[in-house]
C-alpha cells in the first residue's frame, strides 16, 4: 500500500514539476510578448510626441 503511493506521488510530483515548468516557460515567452506589445506603442507615442514637439518649434 505504501509502495503504490510514494508511486503515486512521485507520478504526481514530476506531473507538477512538468507543469511548472512548461508554466515558466510559457510566461516568459508570454512576458516578452507583453512588453514588445507595451513597448511598440509607447515608441509610436513618443516618436509622435517628438515630431509634434519638432513641428511646434
Amino acid at each position: 500500500m505504501r509502495e503504490v503511493f510514494t508511486k503515486r506521488r512521485l507520478k504526481y510530483h514530476l506531473l507538477i514539476q512538468g507543469f511548472v515548468a512548461y508554466w515558466c516557460l510559457l510566461h516568459l515567452t508570454l512576458s516578452y510578448l507583453d512588453l514588445f506589445v507595451l513597448i511598440m506603442p509607447l515608441l509610436s507615442c513618443y516618436t509622435k510626441y517628438i515630431s509634434l514637439e519638432h513641428l511646434s518649434n
